[in-house]
């Protein structure tokens, strides 16, 4: 015996998968809905799309999410998008205005098209920037202000990510 598990049937990994994620998604359809069950047959239908789209995205056993890595990127996020809040509220509401909008470029150190999509969509919701393009290995974001910090954000957010998708991560980005 080499000490690991053996490797679950494919049948149970798609079964436990097609039940977590349709509970998942129930549960946001019940957030969303407050709870109103007068549209059931909708909701099993979006549900079930749903379900059948996270599945076709990614396959179970595609990726294993920590419980302690998506804390650490909740948190992450949750202090940035506070942070990011108050500054844009501080600039909107500055008689001056103080912003100097522009673009910026960062080359980034995971691999994984999944992983720099996330990257892309995280940083679209933090206030003060917006992912603008990715390609070649790096992406494009526009700023609120060019005398922000964006490429220590950035580098502290696509560490976040890559602890969250158990990426690798390369020191030296190609």
């Amino acid at each position: 015996m080499n000490g690991r598990r053996p490797a679950s049937p494919a049948w149970q990994r798609w079964g436990f998968s097609i039940a977590g994620r349709g509970a998942l998604m129930a549960f946001g359809w019940w957030a969303l809905t407050g709870g109103d069950l007068r549209y059931w047959l909708l909701a099993l239908g979006i549900i079930g799309s749903a379900t059948a789209a996270s599945l076709f995205v990614t396959p179970p056993g595609h990726r294993r999410w920590h419980p302690v890595a998506i804390l650490r990127f909740a948190w992450f996020f949750g202090v940035q998008s506070v942070i990011g809040g108050i500054d844009v509220a501080r600039r909107a509401f500055d008689p001056r205005m103080p912003i100097a909008p522009g673009i910026r470029w960062y080359r980034l150190h995971t691999p994984s098209e999944a992983s720099q999509v996330l990257i892309a969509d995280t940083v679209s919701l933090l206030p003060g920037s917006v992912g603008v393009e990715l390609e070649d290995g790096g992406l494009t974001v526009h700023v609120l202000d060019t005398a922000m910090p964006v490429e220590k954000t950035l580098l502290r957010l696509e560490e976040r990510v890559a602890d969250l998708l158990g990426e690798p991560w390369e020191e030296e980005p190609a």
